[in-house]
């Protein structure tokens, strides 16, 4: 059970604690206790008593004293005229009980009604390890979740924060068309804020292998006309003017977004490298975009292992498996990629500037990058439905020894939402 779940039982019980004994109690309470009547005559009995010490220690004079003796016995009298004894009250039991009933019962109706369930659901961590998705781990089923999610926004279709988290969600588990989709809906609903085009042009773009030309692209000039500093605009427009070879646009958009970054971030460790790899090929014109695409003595590369992770059944030997480095923030379009079979698993690979995808980012300009291993029986580079995969946590492109177990199955996507 979540934290969520805990708390709202926990509040949902004291509140019941406090509103019930007094209703089960009330003719008890009123029969044994103390009335206010009583409590005042007891005030003036007390009073008494004080006069009567004070005229015996000399301290008040007799006539003092027989005058507060009359007042205090006039308001004796006003008390047990005017203030009839009250009824004591029966128990309210029935109402107790309904309360007991209807109090939780209401409270969750009207949350599952107006409220967003979907958030009561535990976070998934950042990964910190080599993760080892395996296909029946017996975790939460998150493409379920992400699915019961959709369903509600078939019936709230303008819940622009609904279709945001479904977006996000379909982007972390790599379901990038259906992410494109989703952030197509939004920017109806949400047409002039450019985190939405920004978002909405990344998935466009990582649903066809990075190609950041053409809708992208015009996307990613939507958001910079309405905010000329957002940040993951400047990078996706960088990006895709270093893919058509335009060095010097990728130089000024890149170099435009470095104000608005931690200068010690990976982030912007990252887009530095950029920055000197684009404005080396600017200076050396294309004889140094040719020689970027042999391996230099000094570019770091990046080894490990891959392999199948215990009990995964159903690979075929001719299934293609494919290895790759992605950024580990920004576009997520592979940097460089392997393609092999899986009857080389268990596999020893060496990721590198040679590998990288024609007119992209070679791997040594990136400050960090995540490893995918997958195996594809379509042969697609998309991920499709029943493909295994296996990711690494952010590593440098230099990290040796990495270890990569493929065991996560790619789930079924749903049908599209209008």
């Amino acid at each position: 059970m979540s934290v969520f779940l805990i708390v709202t039982v926990l509040l949902t019980a004291a509140t019941l604690l406090c509103i019930l004994p007094p209703l089960l109690r009330q003719g008890r309470g009123r029969a044994n206790g103390a009335s206010p009547q009583q409590v005042n005559l007891a005030v003036l009995r007390a009073q008494m008593k004080e006069l009567e010490i004070d005229r015996q220690n000399g301290t008040l004079p007799q006539a003092a004293h027989r005058a507060a003796l009359r007042e205090l016995e006039r308001r004796v009298a006003e008390e047990t005229q005017a203030n009839p004894a009250p009824r004591a009250m029966p128990p309210q039991r029935w109402t107790a009980l309904l309360l007991a009933l209807l109090l939780p019962l209401g409270a969750a109706a009207l949350y599952f009604q107006v409220g967003r369930p979907v958030a009561a659901l535990p976070a998934v961590p950042p990964p910190t390890v080599v993760e080892q998705g395996h296909a029946d781990d017996g975790g939460p089923d998150m493409n379920a979740l992400v699915q019961g999610l959709a369903e509600r926004l078939r019936h709230q279709p303008e819940d622009s924060d609904g279709w945001r988290m479904l977006a996000r969600s379909y982007t972390a588990l790599g379901r990038y068309r259906e992410a494109a989709q989703a952030y197509s809906r939004l920017n109806t609903l949400q047409p002039n804020d450019a985190d939405t085009l920004a978002d909405y042009a990344d998935a466009l773009a990582s649903a066809e292998d990075g190609k950041l030309a053409g809708q992208p692209e015009r996307l990613i000039a939507r958001a910079l006309a309405i905010d000329p500093k957002h940040v993951k605009a400047l990078a996706l427009s960088g990006s895709a003017a270093f893919a058509r070879a335009d060095f010097a646009a990728a130089v000024r958009q890149w170099q435009a977004l470095l104000p608005f970054v931690p200068p010690d971030s990976p982030f912007a460790e990252s887009t530095r490298a950029g920055i000197a790899t684009a404005q080396a090929r600017l200076d050396g014109g294309p004889a140094q975009s040719n020689a970027a695409r042999g391996r230099p003595a000094s570019a770091p590369a990046l080894s490990g292992t891959v392999r199948l992770a215990p009990g995964v059944q159903g690979v075929r030997p001719d299934d293609t498996l494919f290895i790759y480095a992605r950024a580990a923030e920004g576009p997520r379009q592979p940097i460089a990629i392997l393609r092999r079979q899986a009857s080389d698993l268990p596999f020893d690979f060496t990721l590198d500037d040679s590998l990288a995808m024609q007119g992209g980012t070679p791997l040594s300009a990136h400050a960090r990058v995540i490893v995918t291993a997958r195996i594809s029986r379509s042969g697609k580079a998309m991920p499709q439905a029943g493909d295994l995969e296996g990711d690494s946590a952010p590593l440098v492109p230099s990290a040796q020894g990495v270890q990569l177990e493929i065991g996560r199955r790619v789930a079924a996507a749903p049908p599209p939402h209008n």
